[in-house]
């Protein structure tokens, strides 16, 4: 992501003692993140207090089809290991998601993981798809979303359609949801 913009404030103290502690502002192309942080040289450390907006095609930069949407988070913190994100809390929507085989928007989702759980729980905020999910951290690295989708009364046929690439619904419409989501082994 090209950065137009980056305004911080140091600790000039913490710098002696081998830290960076302070907050900044990072504005990119559609993006902006803000929030506190405190990481050693290392890379460890943690980012506090972290707001931030993005298109969620930001966050697919090798995809030639990315999923659309707008990525709103309010993080309370986000704990790197090696300059990796290894543990958070906090709260992410995805507004206005539409995937690349249908353009229409299949509403707005929330995720919220409670501080120091193993799992965040996902539910529709407004649109034609209702989704209960629980986002699962995986012990190989990645996650695992797992729950189900049904769509609303007044959702398109194409919608309805979509849904049927996880299979075929329960007696209630329910589609039940297992995908597979983050790190791929190396080639």
């Amino acid at each position: 992501m090209p950065i137009r913009s980056v305004r911080w404030q140091l600790s000039p103290w913490r710098v002696l003692t081998g830290q960076l502690h302070g907050n900044a502002v990072v504005l990119g192309d559609g993006a902006k993140f803000a929030g506190g942080f405190s990481l050693q040289f290392d890379g460890n450390g943690e980012l506090t207090a972290l707001n931030a907006q993005l298109p969620l095609a930001l966050l697919q930069p090798n995809s030639p089809q990315p999923w659309n949407g707008q990525v709103v988070a309010s993080l309370e913190s986000l704990t790197l290991v090696a300059g990796k994100p290894e543990r958070f809390s906090g709260r992410v929507d995805v507004l206005r998601l539409s995937s690349p085989a249908v353009q229409q928007s299949l509403g707005d989702f929330r995720l919220e993981w409670p501080a120091g759980s193993d799992q965040g729980r996902i539910a529709t905020l407004d649109g034609p798809v209702d989704l209960r999910a629980a986002l699962l951290r995986q012990p190989q690295g990645g996650f695992r979303l797992d729950g189900e989708a049904r769509a609303n009364a007044y959702a398109a046929p194409v919608v309805q359609q979509a849904l049927m690439m996880f299979g075929l619904p329960d007696a209630a419409g329910r589609y039940r949801i297992q995908v597979e989501l983050g790190v791929s082994a190396q080639p």
